[in-house]
């Protein structure tokens, strides 16, 4: 996704080939060392009868970090924080890169009282020229669908607030 090579590495002459491939997923680094493990015992002096009878029946192909994306992601000093250095705010981005699409999201917010010691960064995204009837405010609640208002007028009537009105764990 962001461009980085993908490198293929193949040895051997063999009828049989053989995929060999790591980190798939980002944080699989073990994989990716046991490669390399290997490549130093083919480029090594032991064993010479023996590689050489693996290398004529088989044909290897490696591929070392097949997620590279992945794992400079999980390296990214923004990310890879470490135990003491977790904090809320690190885990709620990470929820939030997860789910933006849910509403789950806005539930979230909400619960944490829109905070940006917990979501940095998070501000009410205006126009210049904004005059909504709400220009600053965080939305509190739902709005009743339209369909609601023409179905079940009385209820709605009798019930209807803005959607900043404070929630009943905000009051």
């Amino acid at each position: 996704m962001e461009g980085r090579d993908i490198n293929l590495i193949s040895v051997g002459n063999g009828p049989i080939n053989v995929f060999l491939w790591s980190q798939m997923h980002g944080d699989e680094s073990t994989a990716t060392q046991a490669l390399f493990d290997i490549f130093n015992f083919l480029n090594g002096d032991q064993f010479i009868n023996e590689k050489q009878q693996i290398l004529n029946s088989l044909t290897l192909h490696f591929l070392p970090m097949l997620n590279p994306d992945g794992a400079d992601y999980l390296a990214d000093g923004a990310i890879a924080v470490g135990e003491s250095g977790l904090m809320l705010q690190h885990i709620m981005k990470e929820k939030y890169i997860h789910n933006f699409l849910n509403p789950e999201t806005f539930v979230d917010f909400r619960r944490y009282d829109f905070s940006d010691e917990v979501f940095k960064g998070l501000s009410i995204r205006e126009e210049e020229d904004s005059d909504g009837d709400y220009a600053g405010e965080w939305f509190r609640r739902a709005t009743y669908p339209t369909t609601e208002e023409y179905t079940n007028p009385d209820n709605v009537a009798a019930n209807k607030v803005t959607p900043v009105t404070p929630v009943w764990w905000d009051e």
